[in-house]
């Protein structure tokens, strides 16, 4: 079955809409903004409180951020410490996401940025315990993947 996709969601509907998915049934939810007006701090904070209860279930994605002055910022991360699967992807641009590296609950990771090299990032610390890595780049440097080597041999990565 395919997860559900919630698109921005409001406070009130992660706490009742999203909750309520993923309260009465095996459900996986997919959480998404394209936007960073979509995400101010509560709900952000809301999130984490999900991701941390119901873990890989929860996928939160980010993904468009198309307006030039409003990439993506990797400073959102820091308010999503229980995040277990994370989406970055059909992101056009991006900064910061070495904050990647302190998602110590990180499980499941799909990245796709256009204008960025994603290379320094493959290389961080807490993505060789990933069961799950998806890379996509249509532009930019030539992927390296041995410094995920330990994860993509290890037979649980898909």
């Amino acid at each position: 079955m395919l997860p559900q996709r919630i698109q921005s969601p409001s406070l009130h509907d992660l706490q009742t809409t999203v909750a309520e998915l993923l309260g009465n049934s095996n459900e996986h939810v997919v959480v998404q903004f394209s936007a960073p007006e979509q995400y101010p701090a509560p709900v952000l904070a809301a999130l984490d409180a999900l991701c941390a209860q119901h873990g890989h279930r929860l996928d939160v994605r980010f993904y468009g951020h198309y307006a030039a002055d409003q990439p993506f910022d990797g400073d959102t991360l820091e308010a999503l410490p229980q995040v277990q699967a994370l989406t970055l992807d059909c992101l056009y641009h991006a900064e910061r996401l070495e904050r990647l590296a302190s998602l110590a609950h990180l499980h499941s990771l799909a990245l796709g940025v256009d204008k960025l090299d994603l290379n320094p990032l493959l290389a961080l610390g807490n993505l060789q315990n990933l069961t799950m890595l998806r890379v996509a780049q249509e532009v930019g440097p030539k992927l390296d993947l041995a410094p995920s080597a330990g994860c993509l041999t290890c037979g649980h990565c898909t």
